[in-house]
């Protein structure tokens, strides 16, 4: 028998739709500290298509900008 474990689970919903899920949130969270979607979509083993469909998703939610996009960007 295994010890039980706490599993914390992020969902943003707004009159019944959801915004911000698990991958959206895990999303964001790798490509602030990488800056690029590319590696992130890589590592979550994720079409470049979906993220951007998760990230228009929320930014059309919130109404709100919440990735700035640069071609050919580097994080320093």
């Amino acid at each position: 028998m295994g010890k039980p474990r706490f599993k914390i689970e992020v969902l943003l919903e707004q009159d019944g739709k959801v915004l911000m899920d698990d991958l959206t949130a895990k999303l964001l969270e790798i490509l602030e500290k990488r800056g690029s979607l590319l590696s992130v979509v890589k590592d979550l083993g994720l079409p470049y298509s979906r993220a951007w469909e998760l990230i228009n998703r929320l930014e059309s939610g919130l109404d709100v900008k919440v990735v700035n996009s640069r071609r050919g960007y580097k994080a320093e």
